[in-house]
């Protein structure tokens, strides 16, 4: 049912959105500053969406995760209603445990 109530989330949006049960997941793939801000409008498009229908994100719930190996990344603050989202290193997604570097070490000693 909660698939049916978002159906419009990505309208206006560029960056990609995964829906799955309750939550939302938007991704991009970030090589250049332009990046950053397009993420940080769809950031901003979907915050005016959950407004739209009272549904507000709650922000400190909220996380960026960068994913790859590059060493040259940028550097950006994003923000949802003024309060910055935070990074972390790793996150548990569905029971596997995916880190920034995509060493999937840790997951597998979670297996054992």
């Amino acid at each position: 049912m909660f698939q049916v109530y978002v159906n419009d989330i990505q309208n206006g949006v560029n960056s990609y959105i995964n829906l799955f049960a309750d939550s939302a997941k938007l991704l991009r793939i970030i090589k250049t500053r332009e990046d950053c801000l397009l993420l940080q409008e769809d950031i901003n498009k979907i915050y005016e969406w959950s407004k739209k229908w009272k549904l507000e994100f709650n922000a400190k719930k909220c996380h960026v995760r960068e994913l790859g190996k590059s060493k040259k990344r940028q550097v950006w603050n994003y923000l949802m209603r003024e309060e910055q989202i935070m990074k972390t290193k790793e996150e548990k997604d569905l029971g596997v445990i995916i880190q920034e570097n995509l060493n999937p070490e840790k997951h597998i000693r979670y297996l054992d």
